[in-house]
């Protein structure tokens, strides 16, 4: 059973995860779990490659020693500052006697959509289809077996810096990994969290984690949006230590303490920097510093969303997955703000070690392991290829 083992590569800005399962009739038993702070990484861009492989060989040989198996393959997540998405159409003319459309038309289309991209700068690693045009016959979802003489397709375009790309690959590559396939975080933290009746009726996933905030926005079970939003919950460490003068670690253990509906009159210990007495605040001391900053990262979501222009768009909730979504009471403050129901999303089609797997901060690991073998990641063939060609394949293949 072990030798049908897959594994997931998370590297966050703040922790490296490493989840190791076995996939069985659409269920995965997690059988080994190995987690390392993230050094050498800020923001998804590296600083230190030999920090961010050390990170990596932490936490992969954690899992390995829990799950009793070697590693040589995972699906990674990528997210930060360099990932960009877009919106865009392309039309191809479907030219075989039949005039009916094909695999090879959609990928085709989906080729067209993106083509225009510079590879220098950029990498493409998911070409989406939103919907599709067939002879002027627009929204349709699934348009193999139809007739027409052109297929026109609306795409959503993720892409990511490809020095940041090489880059990380080259660590992964140095510590003993292959990488068989890449995933955007928010598409594999959706895999881990929302079922097929959420993504029809119109959701949004906000992803909250160290520095970053990623979202996925999903209607008629189609992926609409995704964008990266530069603040993550260690914003909110570093206000409470700037404004009540405390260390980091003091001021994440307040972060943990505070609760969107708890009582402000509360009071509460705080270790203060050396030098200085250790005192006393209450809640409300942090409401004054939590919520402001959280709002801020509210207004940016919306702000990002508001450049859709979909008045037709309707959606039904908001899941919060990462280690941000562990705030106490954060799905009250998103729905005060939204005007929209709000919930933590918890890892699903998951068996073995799930009492310490069904957090939040859990959903890109174990999503990995759901959309890398089943989605857009896709292996990279013959193994005999240099790690450079092998990039080059993987790359233009990935968003197939």
């Amino acid at each position: 059973m072990k030798d049908e083992a897959i594994a997931g590569l998370d590297i966050g800005s703040t922790k490296t995860c490493a989840v190791v399962a076995v996939p069985r009739n659409g269920i995965f038993e997690i059988i080994g779990i190995g987690e390392a702070p993230s050094d050498g990484l800020q923001r998804g861009l590296i600083t230190n490659l030999e920090a961010v492989v050390r990170s990596i060989e932490l936490a992969i040989e954690a899992a390995e020693r829990m799950a009793g198996v070697s590693i040589a393959q995972v699906y990674l997540g990528l997210s930060g500052d360099h990932m960009q998405t877009r919106n865009t159409q392309a039309s191809v003319a479907i030219s075989n006697d039949q005039h009916e459309i094909r695999e090879q038309d959609v990928v085709r289309v989906l080729d067209a959509s993106h083509r225009t991209d510079d590879e220098h700068e950029r990498r493409t690693l998911h070409a989406l289809p939103r919907s599709f045009t067939v002879d002027g016959f627009a929204g349709v979802l699934d348009p193999l077996g139809m007739e027409a003489k052109r297929l026109e397709v609306d795409a959503h375009i993720i892409s990511g810096a490809t020095p940041m790309i090489t880059n990380l690959l080259k660590c992964v590559s140095r510590a003993g990994l292959e990488p068989v396939g890449i995933v955007f975080e928010p598409l594999a933290s959706a895999a881990a969290t929302l079922d097929r009746d959420t993504m029809e009726a119109g959701v949004l996933l906000l992803d909250i984690g160290g520095s970053t905030t990623d979202i996925a926005l999903y209607s008629r079970s189609r992926v609409l949006h995704t964008g990266v939003i530069p603040i993550g919950s260690s914003f909110l460490t570093r206000d409470l230590s700037v404004g009540l003068r405390t260390s980091f670690a003091e001021s994440e253990r307040l972060k943990r303490v505070f609760d969107y509906e708890g009582d402000d009159e509360r009071m509460i210990n705080v270790s203060m920097l050396a030098g200085q007495r250790d005192g006393q605040i209450n809640h409300g001391q942090l409401r004054a510093i939590i919520v402001p900053r959280l709002h801020e990262l509210f207004r940016m979501v919306r702000n990002d969303l508001a450049k859709l222009a979909d008045r037709d768009l309707q959606i039904d909730e908001i899941v919060l997955t990462g280690g941000g979504a562990n705030l106490l009471g954060i799905e009250r403050a998103v729905s005060d703000f939204f005007g929209l129901s709000a919930r933590v999303g918890l890892p699903a089609m998951i068996e073995g070690l799930t009492d310490e797997m069904k957090q939040p901060q859990y959903a890109t690991a174990v999503g990995l392991l759901v959309y890398g073998p089943s989605g857009t990641a896709r292996p990279t063939r013959p193994r005999r290829q240099s790690f450079l060609r092998k990039f080059t394949t993987w790359i233009s293949e990935l968003w197939n």
